[in-house]
């Protein structure tokens, strides 16, 4: 009995497996800095990166804007530029992170001369291409047929029947395709778990 308890314990609280958080990531063409000043093209480039963000943000359930800045970059002047010029473009602050990264393309290195800002939207549209109650960004299975009863991670469920207890009573339990216990059968055994502590 004990060792029945244990197992309905660990089966109950199986870790649940990590999600992408976006399922759409646009790389913007780079806006280049000269002596610190933004270049003309550049200008123009920014204001249509801002109407393609602001298109986003209209649709999508959440949007993340990264301004990338070279990693031995130690002046944050151009991205803190960037950011204020798509704040007053409507972008929502909150929205916008600046971070360091190794930046293809940055061939300048440390001159003053020019200076390479990338731009970057995440968004988070909420597709489900298979109408499977999954969104495709989580979705494994993103061809599933209609009315295939599926986990998490949108792909179908396995099957497994168990006996309760001496009685013979049997229940079937549905996992994904990693082997993660479906919502409905973690509700059946900590049901199962509950009567058999009522009953001691």
């Amino acid at each position: 009995m004990k060792f029945f308890l244990l197992v309905l314990i660990s089966i109950v609280t199986i870790l649940s497996a990590s999600k992408k958080e976006y399922d759409t990531v646009i790389s913007f063409k780079q806006v280049v800095f000269k002596y610190n000043v933004l270049s003309q093209e550049s200008k123009t480039e920014l204001d249509q990166i801002a109407d393609e963000i602001k298109k986003y943000q209209n649709v999508s359930k959440k949007i993340k804007v990264e301004i990338a800045i070279a990693e031995n970059d130690v002046d944050e002047d151009n991205a803190d530029n960037v950011k204020d010029i798509l704040i007053l473009k409507g972008i929502p602050k909150k929205r916008i992170k600046i971070a360091y990264r190794a930046i293809k393309g940055d061939l300048f290195g440390n001159d003053n001369y020019n200076k390479i800002v990338n731009i970057k939207l995440f968004a988070f549209e909420g597709k489900d291409s298979d109408s499977d109650g999954i969104y495709d960004n989580n979705d494994k299975c993103p061809d599933t047929k209609i009315g295939t009863e599926v986990g998490s991670d949108g792909c179908g469920l396995k099957s497994l029947n168990i006996l309760v207890d001496d009685t013979g009573e049997q229940v079937i339990l549905h996992f994904d395709s990693n082997n993660k216990l479906s919502i409905e059968s973690k509700k059946v055994l900590e049901d199962i778990l509950v009567q058999k502590l009522n009953k001691n």
